[in-house]
C-alpha cells in the first residue's frame, strides 16, 4: 500500500508530466529560439546570419531584431521577415548568408504583395561587401515607394559608389503575390529579370513581366560579397497606416550559368 505522502508525490509527477507534455510550445517553434537566439537560421539550404542592433544603424537608420517576432522560418521552410514595433521602437529585419557566391544565376522566390506596400517600407534582395569601397559589390532589386505616393515601386540597381548608381525603374504588377526575381552576373554584364510565379530556372523557359541588362564599362568583379535579404523602414520613417509590414521568402538559389 502507498502512504499519503507517495501518493502526493506520485499525484505531482503525474501532474508535472501532463504539464510538460500538454502545454510546451511545438519542437518547430523551440528549435526557432535556439537558431535566433545565436542570430543565426538554415534556409533554402544555406546558412545565414541574422542581423541584430542596439543602436540605429544602416540601411536607413533603422533598429533590427533577430527575434522570431521578426525572423523566422516556417515550418514549410520558408523565410519570413517581419517589420513591427515593440517597446515603442520599429523593429526591421534582414539575414545575411554566411557563404559569397560570386558570378552565377540567383534567384529569389517572393510570396508578397508588394504593390500593397506602406509607401515607407523597403525590400531588398542584393549583393552586399562591406569592406569593398567604393561600391561595396552592391546589385539590388528592391521594392519600395521611398516615402511617395507612387505606382513605380520596384527597380533594379547596380552601385558604383555610394552616391551614384544605375538602376532601372518599374511597377510591380498589381494584384501579384508569388514572383521570381533573378540577378544574372558574368564579366561583361549583369542581367536583371522579375517573373509571375515561381519558377526555378525561369530565364530559361519564362517570359519576364520586366526586364534590364546593364552593360558599362564600370562592372564590378566578385570577391567577398554576401546575399543580403532584408525588410526596412525609408529613413526610419514609420509605418503610415499599418501595424506591421510582413513577407515570405520561399526559396533562393545560386548556381553556375
Amino acid at each position: 500500500m502507498f502512504s499519503a505522502n507517495s501518493i502526493k508525490i506520485l499525484f505531482s509527477i503525474f501532474a508535472c508530466g501532463l504539464f510538460v507534455f500538454g502545454c510546451a510550445p511545438p519542437k518547430d517553434k523551440v528549435k526557432q529560439d535556439v537558431i535566433n537566439a545565436k542570430n543565426k537560421l538554415s534556409f533554402s539550404g544555406y546558412e545565414w546570419d541574422i542581423k541584430n542592433t542596439t543602436k540605429r544603424v544602416g540601411p536607413g537608420n533603422n533598429y533590427f531584431s533577430s527575434s522570431t517576432d521578426n525572423v523566422w522560418v516556417d515550418t514549410e521552410g520558408h523565410l519570413n521577415l517581419k517589420i513591427s514595433q515593440q517597446n515603442n521602437r520599429w523593429q526591421c529585419a534582414e539575414v545575411i548568408s554566411k557563404q559569397h557566391f560570386g558570378y552565377g544565376l540567383y534567384e529569389f522566390f517572393v510570396a508578397a504583395r508588394t504593390d500593397k506596400f506602406d509607401k515607407n517600407v523597403v525590400l531588398g534582395l542584393f549583393t552586399y561587401d562591406k569592406k569593398l569601397r567604393p561600391h561595396y559589390n552592391e546589385i539590388d532589386i528592391e521594392f519600395s515607394k521611398w516615402g511617395n505616393n507612387t505606382d513605380t515601386n520596384s527597380q533594379f540597381v547596380v552601385h558604383h559608389n555610394q552616391n551614384y548608381f544605375e538602376s532601372h525603374r518599374f511597377k510591380h504588377p498589381t494584384g501579384l503575390k508569388f514572383s521570381t526575381h533573378i540577378i544574372l552576373r558574368n564579366k561583361d554584364s549583369i542581367y536583371f529579370a522579375s517573373y509571375e510565379g515561381h519558377y526555378r530556372n525561369a530565364i530559361k523557359s519564362r517570359k519576364p513581366y520586366q526586364s534590364w541588362t546593364y552593360k558599362n564599362n564600370f562592372n564590378p568583379k566578385p570577391a567577398n560579397e554576401k546575399v543580403h535579404i532584408n525588410l526596412w523602414l525609408f529613413r526610419a520613417t514609420a509605418l503610415s497606416q499599418k501595424k506591421e509590414e510582413f513577407v515570405s521568402i520561399y526559396g533562393f538559389w545560386h548556381s553556375a550559368y
